[in-house]
Parts: structure tokens; C-alpha cells; sequence
């Protein structure tokens, strides 16, 4: 049985090198930080999916809950095979492939283009405005970010 000063079993495995803080003795914190933890994750997969709605943020400050509640988490985060290979190029700045970046544009121009023109009743305006600045924000920010190139095989010449 875990005592104040003993991790549980479950915190025992040892931290990666991406985890800056220790994790938090307080089981109430720990809760905390796990539930927030899942909680981003959950808005970062619907961030995939939904245009407006980012992804990046989400997963990175899951990454942060996780390293003050879970070690367990934390290395399932970094090492799961749909997005820890995009986090660990993320945090490392290796940036993002240039298909992500090409895709993530397009559908976000897109989502922001249609909800300005169609779904913005003309009345409001400064709302179309406000979609417009946050876009030209995130597209400064993504073709900011360094261009990451998939290795390439060599293929023997014939």
C-alpha cells in the first residue's frame, strides 16, 4: 500500500526525459491534473477532426497535466501511435511535415471562409473579422514553424 512518501505502483515507472516536473505527492492534485490531463486529449482528438477547434495546444498541455500526475500517462502520451511522434517532433522543434501544414491550412481557410461568408449573419460582422484574424494568426504561426522532412529511403538504382 502506497504511503505519502512512496508513489503509487502505478508512478513508479520512470520519467522520460520530456518530463520537466516531478509528479505531484498530493493524490487530490494528481486527480486534478489527470482529469484535466484526459480532458485535453479528448478536445485535442476532437481538434483532428474539427477545424476550429486546435489540436496542438490541447495535446501539449495534456503532456504538461500528465507529468504532474502520471508518469504512466505521460509516456502512453508521448509514445502513442497516432499522435506521440507529433508531439515528441513538436516539443522538440523539429516542426511539421509539409503535408500537415498544406492540409491543416486548406481545411482550416476553408471551416473559416465558409463559417465568415455563410454561417456569420451579415449583422455581425465583427465577428467575420475576428475569424479572419485568428486565421491569418495560425497561418503566420504554422508556416513559422520549421519544416519537417520524412526521412527518405534510398532505393538501390536498378
Amino acid at each position: 500500500m502506497p504511503t505519502a512518501n512512496k508513489p503509487a505502483p502505478l508512478e513508479r515507472a520512470s520519467a522520460t526525459a520530456s518530463s520537466p516536473r516531478k509528479v505531484e505527492r498530493h493524490q487530490l492534485v494528481r486527480l486534478l491534473f489527470l482529469i484535466a490531463g484526459l480532458l485535453c486529449v479528448g478536445l485535442g482528438l476532437l481538434g483532428a477532426v474539427l477545424p476550429l477547434l486546435p489540436t496542438t495546444p490541447f495535446l501539449l498541455l495534456a503532456a504538461a497535466c500528465f507529468a504532474r500526475s502520471s508518469t504512466r500517462m505521460h509516456h502512453w502520451l508521448h509514445h502513442n501511435r497516432l499522435f506521440g511522434a507529433y508531439i515528441q517532433r513538436y516539443r522538440a522543434g523539429d516542426g511539421m511535415p509539409l503535408r500537415a501544414k498544406v492540409m491543416t491550412l486548406l481545411v482550416m481557410w476553408l471551416s473559416l471562409g465558409y463559417s465568415a461568408v455563410v454561417a456569420v449573419p451579415a449583422h455581425w460582422w465583427p465577428l467575420a473579422v475576428i475569424l479572419l484574424l485568428i486565421g491569418v494568426a495560425t497561418t503566420v504561426h504554422i508556416l513559422r514553424l520549421k519544416t519537417y522532412r520524412l526521412p527518405t529511403s534510398s532505393c538501390p538504382e536498378r
